[in-house]
């Protein structure tokens, strides 16, 4: 019988660990196109600690040669490149009015709660997953995008990952990761595009980001690592790193990353082209607004077949169809990619690294409820409500940085 609150924790705790949990991280990975395509593959991938270990390949084949009096030798390259686990948390609050609701009103109270946690968590878990994926391993959320002094209502240039209430660090990512950002919390998002909101007046400059609290520890980030750092070159990033591996003394660790000026048919059918020397491309990904143009661009170029053809995926989704040769791949478009960027990708090269299914944090007691506080005024005190939290643990990961990459710095 729900007749106690321990009764109600203890059957909602079932629900979660043994129903919800086992089904939430397929749902998690299926809400995105790029996601929905790699899902979670820990194939090859070994954790030590908070350390992911990740054989890489380092050519394109193992050396075959005709020589007609001797067996030539040769093995396939690969080395082991590394990335770091990271830590997710989403939580849910039991508030003392859904406990009586669950007690007045029984199991049918219980499992409609239980199913709105379980979907709040998938979405919001979902849309962070998906902005990690497919940025730059940074924790940037949004930018500011004018110039405004000791005002709280200010511009930005996405508000898609923004949640009111929440606490967010400013400033230039530079300060930010020596700890000297400022931290604001969000009051609304407007009625105005783009149009924010903060709790308290403050002053941003021009392109000023806007990160997470918590996303970084020291000048470490605590997010995944995501596509738009895992694909470069050294040529258009000096100095980067692929995966712990230095990309000036690593070939193998280089994309190809072409672009830089106004998009054409012929330059991302070229893009593709590349693509295939080393891999075999199946997704290009781009944001909205640059896939809309280049639809334009087709039917502005194509006088005697203006209409542009789409291609669908198997997890569902669609994409302009763009052809090399017997080749087919599709343009996709997600909010969460940059706005002058085409990501190329040959997904079987991708993998969430996954250190354990989705599940419920545990307290020491074996139960995963605990108590609820805040601070008033400077008072500390119990809330009328309990909180359980899910936990990820894991990143993205790339076994062959030359198979895939991206043409940036695209006008249109």
């Amino acid at each position: 019988m729900l007749n106690n609150v321990n009764a109600v924790l203890q059957a909602f705790a079932v629900l979660l660990k043994e129903v919800h949990a086992p089904n939430m991280t397929s749902a998690i990975f299926d809400q995105n196109v790029f996601s929905s395509m790699i899902k979670k593959n820990n194939a090859g991938v070994t954790f030590k600690n908070e350390k992911i270990f990740i054989p890489t390949k380092t050519a394109g084949h193992s050396g075959v040669a005709f020589t007609g009096g001797y067996i030539a030798d040769g093995g396939m390259q690969f080395d082991q490149t590394e990335a770091t686990a990271k830590y997710g948390y989403g939580s849910h609050i039991l508030t003392d009015i859904q406990i009586e609701n669950i007690k007045t009103n029984g199991e049918a109270a219980l499992i409609n709660i239980a199913d709105e946690y379980a979907s709040g968590l998938n979405t919001s878990f979902g849309r962070t997953v998906n902005r990690m994926m497919l940025g730059k391993g940074d924790g940037v959320v949004a930018k500011f995008t004018a110039a405004a002094s000791a005002t709280a209502t200010h511009t930005v240039s996405e508000t898609l990952s923004l949640i009111p209430g929440k606490k967010y660090v400013i400033g230039t990512l530079a300060a930010i990761k020596a700890g000297s950002g400022t931290t604001v919390t969000l009051q609304t998002i407007n009625g105005t595009p783009n149009s924010v909101t903060f709790t308290a007046p403050v002053t941003v400059a021009l392109n000023d980001c806007i990160v997470t609290e918590g996303a970084y520890i020291g000048t470490a980030c605590q997010e995944f690592d995501g596509i738009g750092n895992l694909i470069e070159n050294e040529s258009s990033a000096p100095g980067s790193s692929f995966q712990g591996k230095a990309r000036a003394t690593n070939y193998w660790a280089n994309s190809i990353v072409g672009g830089s000026g106004a998009l054409t048919e012929a330059m991302v059918i070229n893009f593709v082209k590349n693509l295939t020397k080393y891999g075999k491309p199946d997704l290009l990904i781009t944001h909205p607004d640059l896939q809309l143009a280049y639809a334009a661009i087709l039917q502005s170029v194509r006088t005697n077949s203006p209409e542009v053809k789409y291609m669908s995926l198997e997890t569902g989704f669609k994409g302009i169809e763009v052809i090399y040769g017997n080749m087919s791949v599709p343009l996709v478009a997600d909010w969460d990619a940059a706005k002058d960027e085409i990501s190329g990708l040959t997904t079987s090269t991708w993998s969430h690294a996954e250190l354990a299914p989705l599940a419920p944090l545990e307290a020491a007691n074996g139960g995963i409820w605990t108590d609820v506080y805040e601070t008033v005024s400077g008072t500390t005190r119990r809330k009328a409500a309990y909180q359980s939290t899910m936990k990820m643990y894991g990143n993205l990961v790339c076994t062959n940085a030359m198979a895939n990459g991206k043409l940036k710095a695209l006008t249109y």
